[in-house]
């Protein structure tokens, strides 16, 4: 996103809101949409100075996407005069599957101005082995081997 210091950055922090918004409305019928990084606004209490604050909160609350989040600052202004929390990672399903949600500490190695921000997805999926008659049971999948017409009908019919 945007920062608050770009050209005009209420016109290109408003653009961005409607490419992800595009997005949530194609798909979020029929996908898991999860949206992660560095937002440049926060969903904390406004900040009088960003006008980025009040727009991510309104799109947030819009598009009725969940946030994962902990208390800690993530983002530590290069002065030292201020810190915030601007990283996130936000779901649009209000039965998330998103656990573990850990918003890293500072340390000496990490001379970017944010700190990580992590999570553990839980991802539930069946495997359908393609296996050939008389075919020898190999521990690691041999490529040249594969039958790549049934693979590929495979993977289209559970794409679709």
């Amino acid at each position: 996103m945007p920062t608050n210091n770009s050209g005009d950055s209420y016109l290109e922090y408003t653009e961005c809101h409607d490419v992800i918004s595009s997005i949530l409305s194609t798909y979020s019928a029929t996908h898991r949409i999860i949206i992660a990084g560095d937002f440049n606004g926060t969903l904390k209490p406004p900040r009088n100075y960003n006008k980025h604050d009040r727009l991510l909160q309104a799109f947030v609350q819009e598009m009725n996407i969940k946030q994962c989040c902990t208390d800690k600052s993530t983002f530590f202004h290069h002065s030292r005069l201020s810190c915030s929390q601007i990283d996130y990672i936000l779901d649009n399903n209000a039965s998330t599957f998103i656990s573990n949600y850990k918003t890293h500490d500072r340390c000496s190695t990490n001379t970017s101005s944010h700190v990580p921000v992590s999570a553990k997805i839980e991802v539930k999926t069946n495997v359908k082995k393609i296996v050939k008659p008389n075919f020898a049971r190999q521990l690691k999948l041999q490529w040249k081997d594969l039958d790549f017409e049934t693979f590929n009908a495979l993977i289209n019919k559970e794409l679709t």
